[in-house]
């Protein structure tokens, strides 16, 4: 989660929720977890100016 991540950074929860708000969205994925499947299914190319 969100908290558990912030509590082993050190930072806050919002700050964990906005960067991967900002991830997903440049993704193009519809949400958290279909993000995780489309890094999970193996390499992105990252050339692509988003």
């Amino acid at each position: 989660t969100s908290k558990q991540i912030s509590e082993i950074l050190g930072i806050s929860s919002h700050t964990i929720d906005t960067h991967l708000s900002n991830a997903v969205r440049k993704l193009g994925a519809a949400n958290r977890m279909e993000a995780a499947r489309l890094l999970g299914s193996g390499p992105i190319d990252v050339s692509v100016a988003i």
